[in-house]
Protein backbone atom coordinates (compact mmCIF):
# COMPACT_ATOMS: atom_id res chain seq x y z
CA UNK A 1 0.00 0.00 0.00
CA UNK A 2 3.19 2.13 0.10
CA UNK A 3 1.86 5.31 -2.12
CA UNK A 4 4.15 8.04 -4.10
CA UNK A 5 4.30 11.76 -2.81
CA UNK A 6 2.25 14.70 -4.10
CA UNK A 7 5.68 15.40 -7.01
CA UNK A 8 4.62 11.55 -8.59
CA UNK A 9 0.93 12.89 -8.79
CA UNK A 10 -0.88 9.28 -7.52
CA UNK A 11 -3.95 8.44 -8.82
CA UNK A 12 -6.74 10.24 -6.73
CA UNK A 13 -4.71 12.30 -5.26
CA UNK A 14 -3.88 16.54 -5.62
CA UNK A 15 -4.56 17.80 -9.50
CA UNK A 16 -6.54 20.18 -11.22
CA UNK A 17 -9.70 17.14 -11.65
CA UNK A 18 -11.28 16.01 -14.87
CA UNK A 19 -14.48 14.06 -13.13
CA UNK A 20 -14.55 10.60 -14.14
CA UNK A 21 -16.30 9.59 -16.77
CA UNK A 22 -20.29 9.49 -16.93
CA UNK A 23 -21.61 6.30 -15.49
CA UNK A 24 -24.30 3.95 -16.68
CA UNK A 25 -27.54 3.41 -14.08
CA UNK A 26 -27.45 3.84 -10.63
CA UNK A 27 -23.99 5.02 -8.49
CA UNK A 28 -24.05 1.61 -7.24
CA UNK A 29 -23.41 -0.12 -10.37
CA UNK A 30 -19.69 2.05 -9.93
CA UNK A 31 -17.33 -0.49 -8.56
CA UNK A 32 -15.32 1.69 -6.74
CA UNK A 33 -18.29 3.70 -5.11
CA UNK A 34 -19.80 0.34 -3.90
CA UNK A 35 -16.57 -0.82 -2.26
CA UNK A 36 -16.52 2.64 -0.47
CA UNK A 37 -19.88 2.07 -0.06
CA UNK A 38 -19.95 -1.21 1.62
CA UNK A 39 -16.68 -0.42 4.17
CA UNK A 40 -18.31 2.82 5.54
CA UNK A 41 -21.80 0.84 6.09
CA UNK A 42 -20.06 -1.97 7.61
CA UNK A 43 -17.62 -0.05 9.71
CA UNK A 44 -20.65 2.16 10.70
CA UNK A 45 -22.89 -0.59 12.31
CA UNK A 46 -19.98 -1.46 14.50
CA UNK A 47 -19.47 2.02 15.54
CA UNK A 48 -22.73 2.27 16.29
CA UNK A 49 -22.67 -0.65 19.33
CA UNK A 50 -19.34 0.44 20.30
CA UNK A 51 -20.17 3.97 20.44
CA UNK A 52 -23.39 3.69 22.61
CA UNK A 53 -21.38 1.19 24.91
CA UNK A 54 -18.74 3.93 25.35
CA UNK A 55 -21.11 6.59 27.16
CA UNK A 56 -23.50 3.77 28.82
CA UNK A 57 -20.50 2.30 30.39
CA UNK A 58 -19.09 5.51 31.54
CA UNK A 59 -22.43 6.98 33.04
CA UNK A 60 -23.29 3.64 34.67
CA UNK A 61 -20.23 3.20 36.45
CA UNK A 62 -19.52 7.39 37.65
CA UNK A 63 -23.43 8.50 37.30
CA UNK A 64 -20.76 12.17 36.33
CA UNK A 65 -22.31 14.28 33.40
CA UNK A 66 -18.32 15.84 34.00
CA UNK A 67 -17.51 12.20 33.48
CA UNK A 68 -19.31 11.92 30.41
CA UNK A 69 -18.58 15.14 29.04
CA UNK A 70 -13.91 14.48 29.57
CA UNK A 71 -14.25 11.51 27.32
CA UNK A 72 -16.11 13.70 24.73
CA UNK A 73 -13.18 16.28 25.10
CA UNK A 74 -11.00 13.29 24.67
CA UNK A 75 -11.88 12.38 21.72
CA UNK A 76 -12.74 15.84 20.24
CA UNK A 77 -9.41 16.69 21.55
CA UNK A 78 -7.84 13.87 19.72
CA UNK A 79 -9.43 14.98 16.31
CA UNK A 80 -8.70 18.80 16.63
CA UNK A 81 -4.74 18.16 16.85
CA UNK A 82 -4.35 15.78 13.91
CA UNK A 83 -6.96 17.43 11.88
CA UNK A 84 -5.14 19.94 10.17
CA UNK A 85 -2.12 17.48 9.34
CA UNK A 86 -4.42 15.14 8.34
CA UNK A 87 -5.69 17.15 5.71
CA UNK A 88 -2.21 18.45 4.44
CA UNK A 89 -1.66 14.48 4.45
CA UNK A 90 -4.81 13.49 2.31
CA UNK A 91 -4.02 16.17 -0.12
CA UNK A 92 -0.42 15.14 -0.65
CA UNK A 93 -0.56 10.98 -0.30
CA UNK A 94 -2.73 8.28 -1.51
CA UNK A 95 -6.30 9.12 -0.13
CA UNK A 96 -7.47 5.61 -0.58
CA UNK A 97 -3.88 4.65 1.93
CA UNK A 98 -5.27 7.42 4.03
CA UNK A 99 -8.84 5.70 4.98
CA UNK A 100 -6.97 2.35 5.41
CA UNK A 101 -4.23 3.26 7.95
CA UNK A 102 -7.04 5.05 9.45
CA UNK A 103 -9.50 1.91 9.51
CA UNK A 104 -6.20 -0.48 10.69
CA UNK A 105 -5.77 2.20 13.88
CA UNK A 106 -9.28 2.31 15.16
CA UNK A 107 -9.59 -1.60 14.99
CA UNK A 108 -6.27 -1.39 17.42
CA UNK A 109 -8.49 1.21 19.77
CA UNK A 110 -11.74 -0.84 19.70
CA UNK A 111 -9.48 -4.03 20.16
CA UNK A 112 -7.34 -2.58 22.88
CA UNK A 113 -10.50 -1.14 24.78
CA UNK A 114 -12.24 -4.38 25.27
CA UNK A 115 -8.99 -5.94 26.36
CA UNK A 116 -8.59 -3.12 28.95
CA UNK A 117 -12.37 -3.63 30.19
CA UNK A 118 -11.93 -7.75 30.36
CA UNK A 119 -7.98 -7.38 32.15
CA UNK A 120 -8.48 -5.23 34.75
CA UNK A 121 -12.27 -3.59 34.37
CA UNK A 122 -13.19 0.17 34.26
CA UNK A 123 -10.74 2.99 33.72
CA UNK A 124 -11.76 6.54 32.69
CA UNK A 125 -8.37 7.19 32.06
CA UNK A 126 -7.66 4.35 29.99
CA UNK A 127 -10.83 5.40 28.55
CA UNK A 128 -10.20 8.88 27.92
CA UNK A 129 -6.39 7.65 26.48
CA UNK A 130 -8.36 4.84 23.99
CA UNK A 131 -10.54 7.63 22.75
CA UNK A 132 -8.40 10.16 22.13
CA UNK A 133 -6.09 7.99 19.51
CA UNK A 134 -9.32 6.68 18.34
CA UNK A 135 -10.59 10.16 17.40
CA UNK A 136 -7.15 11.30 16.27
CA UNK A 137 -6.88 8.02 13.92
CA UNK A 138 -10.61 8.91 12.60
CA UNK A 139 -9.47 11.99 11.70
CA UNK A 140 -7.60 10.91 8.52
CA UNK A 141 -10.62 8.86 7.56
CA UNK A 142 -13.22 11.57 6.74
CA UNK A 143 -11.50 14.54 4.96
CA UNK A 144 -10.08 11.67 3.02
CA UNK A 145 -13.14 9.95 1.96
CA UNK A 146 -15.07 13.23 1.02
CA UNK A 147 -12.30 13.92 -1.17
CA UNK A 148 -11.92 10.57 -2.76
CA UNK A 149 -15.97 10.19 -3.62
CA UNK A 150 -15.19 13.14 -6.27
CA UNK A 151 -12.49 11.03 -8.21
CA UNK A 152 -14.36 8.14 -8.53
CA UNK A 153 -18.48 9.37 -9.54
CA UNK A 154 -18.91 11.67 -12.37
CA UNK A 155 -20.54 14.97 -10.64
CA UNK A 156 -24.05 14.73 -11.76
CA UNK A 157 -24.40 11.86 -9.29
CA UNK A 158 -22.45 13.50 -6.73
CA UNK A 159 -25.51 14.09 -4.32
CA UNK A 160 -26.81 10.75 -4.64
CA UNK A 161 -22.91 9.33 -3.68
CA UNK A 162 -23.23 11.32 -0.48
CA UNK A 163 -27.09 10.54 0.25
CA UNK A 164 -27.04 7.13 -0.39
CA UNK A 165 -23.28 7.11 1.93
CA UNK A 166 -25.21 9.27 4.60
CA UNK A 167 -28.53 7.42 4.33
CA UNK A 168 -27.45 3.73 4.76
CA UNK A 169 -25.18 4.66 7.39
CA UNK A 170 -27.95 5.90 9.44
CA UNK A 171 -30.25 3.11 8.67
CA UNK A 172 -27.47 0.80 9.57
CA UNK A 173 -27.23 2.90 12.81
CA UNK A 174 -30.84 3.17 13.53
CA UNK A 175 -30.85 -1.05 13.78
CA UNK A 176 -26.97 -0.76 15.11
CA UNK A 177 -28.32 1.46 18.26
CA UNK A 178 -30.93 -0.42 18.82
CA UNK A 179 -29.24 -3.85 19.20
CA UNK A 180 -26.54 -2.25 20.93
CA UNK A 181 -28.94 -1.57 23.54
CA UNK A 182 -30.59 -4.71 23.88
CA UNK A 183 -26.78 -6.51 23.59
CA UNK A 184 -25.54 -4.38 26.39
CA UNK A 185 -28.32 -5.57 28.85
CA UNK A 186 -28.33 -9.01 27.91
CA UNK A 187 -23.88 -9.52 27.45
CA UNK A 188 -22.08 -6.18 28.92
CA UNK A 189 -20.66 -3.88 26.58
CA UNK A 190 -17.16 -5.45 25.85
CA UNK A 191 -18.55 -7.70 22.68
CA UNK A 192 -19.57 -4.69 21.28
CA UNK A 193 -15.88 -3.78 21.14
CA UNK A 194 -14.72 -6.77 19.68
CA UNK A 195 -17.20 -6.52 17.29
CA UNK A 196 -16.30 -2.68 15.94
CA UNK A 197 -12.57 -4.11 15.45
CA UNK A 198 -13.87 -6.43 13.33
CA UNK A 199 -16.10 -3.99 11.19
CA UNK A 200 -12.84 -1.47 11.24
CA UNK A 201 -10.78 -4.76 9.60
CA UNK A 202 -13.54 -5.35 7.25
CA UNK A 203 -13.71 -1.87 5.95
CA UNK A 204 -9.70 -1.86 5.37
CA UNK A 205 -10.11 -4.15 3.06
CA UNK A 206 -12.83 -2.74 0.75
CA UNK A 207 -11.11 0.08 0.46
CA UNK A 208 -7.89 -0.78 -0.29
CA UNK A 209 -9.35 -2.64 -3.45
CA UNK A 210 -10.49 0.98 -4.47
CA UNK A 211 -8.97 1.60 -7.93
CA UNK A 212 -8.91 5.14 -9.41
CA UNK A 213 -7.47 6.09 -13.01
CA UNK A 214 -4.87 8.02 -13.59
CA UNK A 215 -7.79 9.39 -16.09
CA UNK A 216 -9.49 11.11 -13.72
CA UNK A 217 -6.58 13.30 -13.04
CA UNK A 218 -4.54 15.93 -15.42
CA UNK A 219 -0.57 15.52 -14.88
CA UNK A 220 1.12 19.04 -14.13
CA UNK A 221 2.78 20.24 -16.67
CA UNK A 222 5.90 20.19 -13.54
CA UNK A 223 6.46 18.32 -10.58
CA UNK A 224 5.23 20.45 -8.20
CA UNK A 225 8.32 20.25 -5.27
CA UNK A 226 7.19 19.15 -1.55
CA UNK A 227 6.94 21.82 0.82
CA UNK A 228 6.78 22.30 4.24
CA UNK A 229 3.22 21.09 6.27
CA UNK A 230 2.89 24.38 8.02
CA UNK A 231 2.70 25.93 4.58
CA UNK A 232 0.44 24.13 3.01
CA UNK A 233 -1.62 24.48 6.07
CA UNK A 234 -1.49 28.05 5.96
CA UNK A 235 -2.44 27.89 2.11
CA UNK A 236 -5.29 26.19 2.78
CA UNK A 237 -6.79 28.56 5.51
CA UNK A 238 -5.77 31.54 3.12
CA UNK A 239 -7.77 29.43 0.64
CA UNK A 240 -10.64 28.95 2.54
CA UNK A 241 -10.70 32.77 4.09
CA UNK A 242 -10.78 34.19 0.35
CA UNK A 243 -14.10 32.01 -0.43
CA UNK A 244 -16.81 34.20 1.28
CA UNK A 245 -19.35 31.82 1.14
CA UNK A 246 -17.61 28.89 2.45
CA UNK A 247 -16.02 30.76 5.54
CA UNK A 248 -19.56 32.26 6.53
CA UNK A 249 -20.25 28.59 6.92
CA UNK A 250 -17.58 27.32 8.04
CA UNK A 251 -18.17 30.18 11.06
CA UNK A 252 -22.02 29.76 11.09
CA UNK A 253 -20.78 25.91 12.16
CA UNK A 254 -18.83 27.15 15.43
CA UNK A 255 -22.12 27.83 17.12
CA UNK A 256 -23.96 25.53 15.10
CA UNK A 257 -22.36 22.61 16.62
CA UNK A 258 -21.51 24.29 19.56
CA UNK A 259 -25.45 23.84 20.93
CA UNK A 260 -25.90 20.88 19.36
CA UNK A 261 -22.79 19.02 20.77
CA UNK A 262 -24.59 20.02 24.81
CA UNK A 263 -27.65 18.19 23.24
CA UNK A 264 -26.03 15.21 21.47
CA UNK A 265 -23.31 14.50 24.17
CA UNK A 266 -25.54 14.52 26.83
CA UNK A 267 -28.69 12.20 25.39
CA UNK A 268 -28.07 9.20 28.08
CA UNK A 269 -28.24 12.19 30.55
CA UNK A 270 -31.51 13.05 29.43
CA UNK A 271 -32.93 9.42 28.81
CA UNK A 272 -32.09 8.46 31.98
CA UNK A 273 -33.24 11.42 33.89
CA UNK A 274 -36.05 12.88 32.20
CA UNK A 275 -37.68 9.82 30.58
CA UNK A 276 -36.51 7.82 33.51
CA UNK A 277 -35.32 5.11 30.72
CA UNK A 278 -33.00 2.40 30.00
CA UNK A 279 -30.27 1.69 27.62
CA UNK A 280 -32.92 0.67 25.46
CA UNK A 281 -34.55 3.70 25.26
CA UNK A 282 -31.12 5.21 25.02
CA UNK A 283 -31.02 3.16 21.93
CA UNK A 284 -34.24 3.63 20.30
CA UNK A 285 -33.68 7.86 20.61
CA UNK A 286 -31.23 7.51 18.68
CA UNK A 287 -32.27 4.96 16.09
CA UNK A 288 -35.05 7.15 14.99
CA UNK A 289 -32.37 10.14 15.03
CA UNK A 290 -30.87 7.95 12.35
CA UNK A 291 -33.72 6.92 10.91
CA UNK A 292 -34.02 10.93 10.33
CA UNK A 293 -31.10 11.00 9.10
CA UNK A 294 -31.68 8.33 6.61
CA UNK A 295 -34.59 9.77 5.03
CA UNK A 296 -32.99 13.74 4.90
CA UNK A 297 -29.72 12.80 3.29
CA UNK A 298 -31.89 11.30 0.60
CA UNK A 299 -33.65 14.07 0.15
CA UNK A 300 -30.95 16.20 -0.84
CA UNK A 301 -30.43 14.42 -4.73
CA UNK A 302 -34.38 15.01 -5.05
CA UNK A 303 -34.49 18.24 -4.65
CA UNK A 304 -33.05 21.82 -5.52
CA UNK A 305 -31.42 21.78 -2.20
CA UNK A 306 -27.42 21.92 -4.14
CA UNK A 307 -28.55 25.21 -5.90
CA UNK A 308 -29.55 26.19 -2.26
CA UNK A 309 -27.03 24.47 -0.30
CA UNK A 310 -26.42 28.22 2.01
CA UNK A 311 -30.28 28.24 2.54
CA UNK A 312 -30.41 24.46 3.31
CA UNK A 313 -27.86 24.75 6.04
CA UNK A 314 -29.39 27.76 7.58
CA UNK A 315 -32.90 26.88 7.72
CA UNK A 316 -32.78 23.01 8.45
CA UNK A 317 -29.65 22.46 10.31
CA UNK A 318 -29.78 25.70 12.06
CA UNK A 319 -33.49 26.70 12.64
CA UNK A 320 -35.07 23.18 12.12
CA UNK A 321 -32.69 21.07 14.53
CA UNK A 322 -32.81 24.06 17.44
CA UNK A 323 -36.99 23.73 17.44
CA UNK A 324 -36.72 19.86 17.69
CA UNK A 325 -34.52 19.98 20.83
CA UNK A 326 -36.45 22.92 21.99
CA UNK A 327 -39.91 20.74 22.04
CA UNK A 328 -37.75 17.82 23.22
CA UNK A 329 -36.77 20.15 26.56
CA UNK A 330 -40.60 21.57 26.72
CA UNK A 331 -42.09 18.27 26.68
CA UNK A 332 -40.02 15.07 27.87
CA UNK A 333 -42.32 12.42 27.02
CA UNK A 334 -40.69 9.36 25.64
CA UNK A 335 -43.43 9.15 22.58
CA UNK A 336 -42.84 12.79 21.91
CA UNK A 337 -39.39 12.66 22.47
CA UNK A 338 -38.85 9.32 19.30
CA UNK A 339 -40.68 11.51 16.85
CA UNK A 340 -38.85 14.53 17.66
CA UNK A 341 -35.67 13.14 17.60
CA UNK A 342 -36.76 11.72 14.06
CA UNK A 343 -37.47 15.12 12.87
CA UNK A 344 -33.95 16.50 14.18
CA UNK A 345 -32.23 14.15 12.61
CA UNK A 346 -33.93 14.68 9.05
CA UNK A 347 -33.43 18.21 8.91
CA UNK A 348 -29.81 18.23 10.36
CA UNK A 349 -28.87 15.44 7.59
CA UNK A 350 -30.64 17.17 5.07
CA UNK A 351 -28.52 20.40 5.59
CA UNK A 352 -25.43 18.61 6.54
CA UNK A 353 -25.52 16.46 3.02
CA UNK A 354 -26.29 19.85 1.37
CA UNK A 355 -23.04 21.08 2.55
CA UNK A 356 -21.20 18.24 1.71
CA UNK A 357 -21.99 17.48 -1.71
CA UNK A 358 -22.11 21.00 -2.77
CA UNK A 359 -18.67 21.69 -1.12
CA UNK A 360 -17.53 18.28 -3.33
CA UNK A 361 -18.50 19.94 -6.39
CA UNK A 362 -17.15 23.71 -5.88
CA UNK A 363 -13.85 22.95 -3.93
CA UNK A 364 -10.93 21.85 -6.33
CA UNK A 365 -9.46 18.75 -5.63
CA UNK A 366 -6.20 19.58 -4.76
CA UNK A 367 -7.66 21.29 -1.63
CA UNK A 368 -10.09 19.46 -0.55
CA UNK A 369 -8.37 17.39 1.76
CA UNK A 370 -6.91 21.37 3.48
CA UNK A 371 -10.30 22.48 3.13
CA UNK A 372 -12.76 19.83 4.64
CA UNK A 373 -9.76 19.62 7.39
CA UNK A 374 -9.63 23.64 8.07
CA UNK A 375 -13.23 23.86 8.10
CA UNK A 376 -13.36 20.67 10.50
CA UNK A 377 -10.83 22.85 12.59
CA UNK A 378 -13.18 26.21 12.65
CA UNK A 379 -16.38 24.59 13.14
CA UNK A 380 -15.54 21.44 15.66
CA UNK A 381 -12.82 23.23 17.67
CA UNK A 382 -15.26 24.65 19.78
CA UNK A 383 -17.16 21.25 20.97
CA UNK A 384 -14.40 20.66 24.15
CA UNK A 385 -15.69 23.61 25.36
CA UNK A 386 -19.45 22.40 24.41
CA UNK A 387 -18.44 19.15 26.41
CA UNK A 388 -16.93 20.51 29.41
CA UNK A 389 -19.75 23.85 29.42
CA UNK A 390 -22.29 20.82 29.28
CA UNK A 391 -21.02 18.71 31.67
CA UNK A 392 -20.93 21.38 34.36
CA UNK A 393 -24.47 23.41 32.83
CA UNK A 394 -26.32 19.78 33.72
CA UNK A 395 -24.72 19.32 36.74
CA UNK A 396 -25.63 22.95 37.93
CA UNK A 397 -28.82 23.50 36.77
CA UNK A 398 -30.69 20.21 35.03
CA UNK A 399 -30.51 18.96 31.39
CA UNK A 400 -33.87 20.10 30.94
CA UNK A 401 -32.81 23.81 31.07
CA UNK A 402 -29.56 23.11 29.16
CA UNK A 403 -31.75 21.45 26.16
CA UNK A 404 -33.76 24.98 26.48
CA UNK A 405 -30.41 26.64 26.38
CA UNK A 406 -28.88 24.36 23.33
CA UNK A 407 -32.04 24.42 20.99
CA UNK A 408 -32.88 28.29 21.23
CA UNK A 409 -28.90 29.00 20.46
CA UNK A 410 -29.35 26.78 17.49
CA UNK A 411 -32.40 28.88 16.43
CA UNK A 412 -31.20 32.15 16.91
CA UNK A 413 -27.64 31.61 15.39
CA UNK A 414 -29.19 29.74 12.38
CA UNK A 415 -31.33 33.07 12.09
CA UNK A 416 -29.10 35.52 12.61
CA UNK A 417 -26.39 33.98 9.82
CA UNK A 418 -29.16 34.28 7.14
CA UNK A 419 -28.51 38.19 7.42
CA UNK A 420 -24.98 37.05 5.16
CA UNK A 421 -25.56 37.17 1.29
CA UNK A 422 -23.04 35.49 0.88
CA UNK A 423 -23.79 32.52 2.49
CA UNK A 424 -27.81 32.81 2.05
CA UNK A 425 -27.07 32.88 -1.78
CA UNK A 426 -24.06 29.87 -1.82
CA UNK A 427 -24.96 27.32 -3.72
CA UNK A 428 -23.84 25.41 -7.01
CA UNK A 429 -25.14 27.23 -9.94
CA UNK A 430 -26.71 25.27 -12.82
CA UNK A 431 -26.45 21.09 -12.92
CA UNK A 432 -24.37 19.36 -12.11
CA UNK A 433 -21.83 18.27 -14.60
CA UNK A 434 -18.74 16.50 -16.15
CA UNK A 435 -16.58 19.56 -15.66
CA UNK A 436 -14.69 21.24 -13.54
CA UNK A 437 -15.49 22.92 -10.22
CA UNK A 438 -17.43 26.17 -10.60
CA UNK A 439 -17.75 29.09 -8.39
CA UNK A 440 -20.66 29.73 -6.50
CA UNK A 441 -21.96 33.08 -5.44
CA UNK A 442 -20.23 34.31 -2.77
CA UNK A 443 -16.74 33.01 -3.44
CA UNK A 444 -14.20 34.39 -4.60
Amino acid sequence: MSEPPLSSAPAEGPSPPSSPPPEKGPVLSNRNFLRVFLAGAISTGGSAFSSLAVVWVVYARTGSAIDLALVGVASLSGAILTTLPAGVWVDRYSRRSMMVLSDLLRAGCSAALAAILLAVGFSLPSVLVVSFVWAAAGSLFNPAEQALVPAIVPASQIADANGLIRSSRSVISLVANGAAGALILVAGAIPSFWLNAGTYLVSAVLVSAVIVSRATVRPPTTAPRPRAMFAEMREGMAWLYRQEGLFALSLSATPLNFFQNIFSAFVVVFAVVLLHGTALTLGGLLALTALGQAVGAVLVGRTSALRHAGKAWLLAYGVGSGAAILAVAIYPQVYLALVLFFFEGLVGAFGGTSWLSASQLLVPSEMQGRYFSVDGLISFGILPVAQIAGGILITLYGVQRVFLLAGAGMVVTGALFCLWPALWHWGVRGPPSSGPPRKSAGSA
